[in-house]
């Protein structure tokens, strides 16, 4: 029976020695400690910048649930005990329930019980003003017109404005106003 050379046994060897080497984690981490290392950091760098946030703003009650909710979700997900484990699918679903659910019940219920509105920005002097300035009241000589608009024979788009107590009527084309009496006026229906 033949037998192979000796020396293609050295290069199976040696064949195995040129395979590329594989990336291999250390010694006790994986995977997927890789990916919980990277969703805790991006939580708590995301909590760091709300914090820098909402201090200067003053929203101390905010501050407290983020650092309690930041807390929670670290001690849970970095814990290998066994207790941990029905934590880690709980404690996401209640921080979104207060945060999204009771947080804005309960201060819409706080907001409905204050003063607390855009109108109350103002001083009592300043909204006075800010409403006359705003609101259409009548002239000092106390003339009202019936607005209709119109169209002359051309085509020309205009607004027709009668006084009920004098006979002449008022027409605006553009810019211009031009007098005229109103029953040289005819109004047509046109559906």
């Amino acid at each position: 029976m033949p037998t192979e050379p000796a020396h293609n046994a050295g290069s199976v060897e040696n064949t195995r020695s040129e395979e590329p080497k594989r990336f291999s984690l250390p010694v006790g981490f994986s995977f997927g400690l890789l990916i919980k290392v990277i969703f805790l950091g991006t939580v708590n760098a995301t909590s760091i910048w709300a914090l820098g946030q909402l201090i200067p703003e003053g929203v101390w009650v905010g501050v407290a649930f983020l650092v309690v909710a930041t807390a929670a979700i670290d001690i849970v997900f970095l814990s290998t005990k066994r207790w941990a484990i029905p934590f880690k699918y709980l404690v996401p679903g209640t921080i979104f329930l207060l945060a999204f659910q009771l947080y804005p019940v309960l201060y819409t219920a706080f907001i409905s019980t204050t003063n607390l509105g855009t109108g109350n920005i103002l001083d009592k002097e300043s909204a006075i003003e800010q409403v006359l300035s705003t609101s259409l009241s009548n002239t000092e000589s106390n003339v009202s017109f019936a607005v209709r608009s119109a169209q002359s024979s051309d085509g020309t788009l205009g607004l027709i404005l009668t006084d009920e107590r004098t006979d002449p009527a008022t027409i605006s084309i553009g810019t211009r106003l031009f007098r005229i009496s109103r029953q040289t006026l005819t109004f047509f229906c046109s559906a």
